[in-house]
């Protein structure tokens, strides 16, 4: 390809994180009308708000397949739970990265999904989209490059300075937050981990969340770093907005042959 796509994607999985760390995050980027793309798991009063700002949040799913989902019993009842949220996603990224062959002809062919981002593929430079074909039906699956919980558990000494080298590898950067990372400021997951241990995360309030905040560098700070640096020369974009750039650089000929 003559192009290759470098911006910084940001999105997030909400993974059923209490209202009050939804909105903190939210109301962050439309104070800085920066696009994102957010995977919803479930329904709120949050939730519905994001939806009032279709001209920054893409809206898609996150649906959760392993066993005892609140999402549903079966594969076919967790995307029609969700649909039925988001009835216009365009967007999936499962829970866990679970995935398989007849799931993804199930997003494309029985939903009408048009990306995937469920692969992780940990700081690898120079990635790009690439196509799959069900016939007439194209489906973008869309490497994502960094997540804040693979930061705290994959890493010795995770890095959240937007300084740090790796965010700066050439190639697509889909970045992957957590609104409840982002809300405890998480730099380990032992303020995570010590929080869950005492609440049910999922519904406790925000003066119970209170004394797990980590005061340093975490995920809140890094989300705030980049927003400021505004590294895209266009600007942020969603998933579907990346998706569309691709298509039109995947039609033009490699140099050197004709179509």
């Amino acid at each position: 390809m003559d192009a290759e796509i470098n911006d910084i994607v940001i999105t997030f999985d909400t993974d059923w994180a209490p209202d009050f760390a939804i909105e903190k995050t939210a109301d962050m980027l439309i104070e800085n009308q920066v696009k994102t793309t957010w995977f919803l798991t479930h329904e709120s009063k949050a939730i519905r708000r994001l939806f009032e700002h279709s001209d920054l949040f893409e809206l898609g799913i996150h649906p959760n397949f392993m066993p005892g989902s609140t999402q549903g019993r079966s594969h076919h009842d967790v995307m029609s739970y969700l649909m039925n949220i988001v009835p216009n996603a365009k967007v999936v990224r499962t829970h866990a990265m679970f995935y398989s062959a007849s799931l993804s002809r199930m997003f494309a062919l029985e939903f009408g999904l048009e990306t995937d981002s469920s692969i992780f593929l940990g700081e690898m430079p120079h990635i790009i989209p690439y196509e799959v074909f069900y016939g007439n039906k194209t489906f973008i699956r869309m490497p994502y490059f960094w997540s804040d919980d693979g930061e705290m558990t994959i890493k010795q000494s995770p890095a959240f300075g937007f300084s740090y080298k790796n965010y700066h590898m050439p190639g697509l950067k889909i970045l992957d937050f957590h609104p409840i990372h982002i809300y405890l400021n998480s730099e380990h997951m032992s303020n995570y981990n010590l929080l869950k241990a005492k609440h049910d995360v999922k519904d406790c309030t925000a003066e119970a969340v209170e004394p797990f905040i980590n005061n340093g560098k975490g995920s809140g700070t890094l989300l705030r770093e980049i927003i400021r640096e505004n590294p895209n020369p266009d600007g942020f974009k969603t998933i579907s907005e990346i998706a569309e750039e691709w298509r039109l650089v995947s039609q033009k000929p490699i140099r050197g042959i004709q179509p």
